[in-house]
């Protein structure tokens, strides 16, 4: 139980932070990301992760830090906190700190 409610504090920690980030994307990252937010408003959640998880290793490169936050929410709507706690790590991390100060102050 501890865990998941870890997940959900982080889930929303990482909402406060999601706006404001449209622009420094691809159009190509732009359209997956369309289509996976379509998927997991589908409830297709293990689709989301494994195309998700498909996408960043095909852009190791430029990763898009939103697919982090999906493949999180995909884990926690799978009641998988510890892979949901991972990736919402790793959409934080990915975040420039510009923002998060932004988003604070």
């Amino acid at each position: 139980m501890k865990k998941i409610f870890t997940a959900l504090t982080i889930a929303l920690f990482v909402t406060l932070h999601m706006s404001g980030q449209v622009g420094q994307y691809t159009p190509a990252q732009n359209n997956t990301y369309t289509l996976l937010k379509q998927l997991f408003a589908g409830r297709q959640y293990t689709s989301v992760i494994k195309s998700a998880k498909q996408f960043l290793q095909m852009n190791k490169q430029h990763p898009d830090n939103r697919l982090f936050l999906l493949i999180a929410y995909s884990y926690t709507a799978l009641n998988e906190p510890d892979e949901a706690i991972g990736y919402f790590k790793m959409y934080i991390s990915s975040t420039p700190e510009q923002m998060v100060q932004q988003k604070l102050m």
